[in-house]
């Protein structure tokens, strides 16, 4: 019961906000009627030609920033607007993903206040301007790749109903047809709801985050590798923060400063402390019932950055939590997390395999006071 509730924790806290799996195979005709609305027209898709590849290694360093300024002054506004009394209780998470494959990605705002009601934005940049290309019902949805096409996919899972759009841009708005639909109840065989990626080849889900950091927006490139499976991990020889291979288990034992920020919004932020108060009551999280003690603890680059950094437990009489270790110019970080990963799936390149019922797992991203879970498909990485 315990891991299946820390799984449900994690899957709100990186919001991974759709119904997937990997079902038996099944014949299923396209329907074009749509639930979820789409503003714009919606008609076949005509037919092109193969569009050039492109890579965010080609633009300009300046017209990077451009872009990404531009779409966090849009991910303020949104946040800023969900705080308004009228929208009492709104969350607002973002993704990016390149729909035109012109190397500067678009930006995908989630708003709403329950998963029934979330609607979706869609933004492009051009030029230098962040412009909104249309918005899209995303009630029990989620973003995927279309890695052969201009566009990307919205993928809809709820109660034995299941559908997904195709969706793509012109001179009149976004644009859309369907992929599939299909009604659970009438094919008994299958178990879950069919995915975009058993329709079309390479489809991953985009993974999204909340609108607390930009940490994501600025590692733009670093996640479009992780879910193309460019990224060579075993290419890496991480060094130990002062080339002391005992730095942090020194740093627990004399009771060190640490830096400690929440990394998922619901621990709390203590700031600098000894590292000793994380294990009272209430200083990780506000509604503990005891104090904790350490767990077990693992070394890896959980971030990709070349050092070492450090994992570990804190175990509760009904809670247990999990802290990251990460020193970084001189200030040793302690990222905190109310529910922990299961330390046996955590794999030598810092990546954290799921459960065996999903097919994704999980990239840990963190710089200074920011801490994300990047999800990313199992299929690409080593064991």
């Amino acid at each position: 019961m315990k891991n299946i509730f820390s799984v449900l924790c994690l899957c709100a806290i990186v919001l991974l906000l759709s119904a997937c799996g990997n079902p038996t195979s099944v014949d299923v005709p396209n329907v074009v009627e749509e639930e979820n609305g789409i503003e714009g027209v919606s008609e076949a898709r005509p037919e092109e030609e193969d569009s050039p590849s492109f890579d965010t290694a080609s633009i300009g360093q300046e017209e990077k920033q451009n872009w990404q300024d531009a779409y966090w002054e849009e991910i303020t506004r949104a946040k800023t607007a969900a705080t308004n009394a009228e929208m009492a209780g709104e969350s607002v998470s973002y993704a990016l993903y390149d729909m035109n494959k012109d190397g500067i990605p678009e930006l995908m705002i989630r708003f709403g206040d329950c998963e029934a009601n979330y609607e979706g934005r869609i933004y492009r940049f051009t030029d230098g301007v962040c412009q909104m290309l249309g918005s899209v019902g995303l009630g029990h949805g989620s973003f995927w790749t279309d890695p052969q096409e201009e566009g990307m996919i919205v993928a809809y899972g709820h109660m034995g109903y299941c559908s997904a759009l195709r969706m793509w841009s012109d001179a009149e708005g976004l644009q859309t047809e369907s992929l599939y639909q299909m009604d659970l109840n009438e094919h008994p065989e299958l178990q879950e709801y069919p995915t975009p990626a058993e329709y079309v080849a390479g489809s991953v889900r985009i993974p999204e985050t909340r609108g607390r950091f930009d940490l994501p927006l600025r590692n733009y490139d670093k996640i479009s590798m992780w879910l193309e499976g460019d990224d060579d991990f075993s290419s890496r020889d991480p060094g130990y923060p002062d080339e002391d291979s005992e730095f942090y288990s020194r740093l627990i034992s004399e009771d060190g400063i640490v830096c400690a920020v929440s990394a998922d919004g619901f621990t709390n932020t203590p700031g600098n402390v000894h590292f000793s108060e994380l294990l009272e009551k209430n200083v990780i999280y506000p509604y503990m019932r005891s104090n904790v003690r350490l767990g077990e603890t693992r070394t890896a680059d959980l971030n990709g950055d070349g050092r070492v950094d450090c994992l570990l437990s804190l175990l509760g009489d009904e809670e247990d939590y999990m802290v990251i270790l990460s020193e970084e110019d001189g200030v040793v970080y302690a990222y905190l997390f109310f529910c922990p990963l299961h330390f046996d799936a955590l794999d030598r390149y810092g990546t954290f395999l799921s459960t065996e019922h999903t097919p994704y797992a999980f990239r840990f991203l963190f710089e200074g006071e920011q801490c994300v879970l990047i999800e990313v498909p199992v299929s690409l990485f080593k064991n």
